[in-house]
């Protein structure tokens, strides 16, 4: 066994309480860390959750009404051409019986 004068007990005691408190910082700092991470990986998550529906949403929303749209201008089409062919069919008719009198 080793006798050491007080001094050195001392100076030994100090060294060990400093290396004992290093050693708990750099325990808190990554379990701090680890902490801080995995709540930043969760918000990014979530956040990325929140814009792919918000994307998904909006471009169903736009295809949607451009398909009502479409639908609305095929049947304007659609609505003209059989005007224009009543209007045709129908003078027809009319010059028909003028001749027909």
């Amino acid at each position: 066994k080793i006798f050491l004068k007080d001094h050195h007990d001392m100076l030994l005691e100090i060294e060990r309480d400093k290396a004992i408190t290093d050693k708990v910082i750099l325990i808190q700092k990554v379990v701090r860390g680890f902490k801080d991470r995995s709540n930043f990986l969760k918000l990014r998550k979530s956040a990325m959750l929140v814009q792919k529906t918000w994307r998904g949403y909006h471009c169903r929303k736009n295809y949607g009404a451009m398909r009502a749209g479409f639908s609305r201008l095929q049947a304007l089409v659609r609505s003209r051409k059989l005007c224009a062919s009543y209007h045709v069919a129908r003078q027809r008719i009319t010059s028909f019986q003028g001749r027909c009198r």
